[in-house]
């Protein structure tokens, strides 16, 4: 499960009182640091080697050095938000010049407003399908049940949309680094 809907299924999950938001918040946004200082650190240490050996690596990295050159900070604080740019982006950026403090300063910034609005919606979510639903706790199963099918199906076109993505950019060879 990608983090945005686990966030958002954990905000819905502490709307009907399985856990707290607070918690829900704060694992998103530690988990969230976590994994972008995982794969900076592992673009810094091998990363121009690893894409280097890999063709169809190289053409998603080269996507992402066109957003960096033409917006660098803002991308260092909401790459998270683009489906299919949330994984490489840190490794990317840590194949770049960017200084660690930096990425670290953006990186905060980036994890808490992102752990915020999902996890908070998941929690609204809940609070919208009790008004329009009435007493969600008397069929909470089902709802569950739908919510789980409904990110599913919407991870699956995320992926198939991010496929359409990177057959577009492979066929663009005017990308340089």
């Amino acid at each position: 499960i990608e983090g945005e809907v686990a966030l958002i299924i954990g905000g819905f999950f502490a709307y009907l009182g399985y856990l707290s938001l607070p918690l829900v918040f704060i694992a998103g946004f530690l988990g969230s640091m976590c994994c972008d200082h995982m794969y900076f650190f592992a673009g810094r240490w091998k990363g121009r080697a690893f894409i280097e050996k890999r063709p169809r690596l190289k053409t998603k990295v080269l996507w992402v050095y066109r957003f960096i050159d033409k917006y660098h900070n803002w991308v260092l604080v909401l790459f998270r938000f683009a489906y299919g740019f949330r994984a490489i982006a840190p490794f990317t950026l840590g194949t770049c010049d960017v200084k660690l403090k930096k990425f670290t300063m953006f990186n905060i910034v980036g994890a808490i407003v992102w752990s915020l609005i999902f996890s908070i919606g998941g929690y609204f979510f809940g609070s919208a399908l009790e008004i329009v639903f009435g007493k969600i706790k008397s069929f909470e199963m089902e709802v569950i049940v739908g919510v789980l099918f409904l990110a599913t199906v919407a991870w699956i076109v995320m992926i198939i949309r991010r496929r359409k993505v990177l057959r577009s950019i492979e066929a663009d060879s005017n990308i340089i680094v």
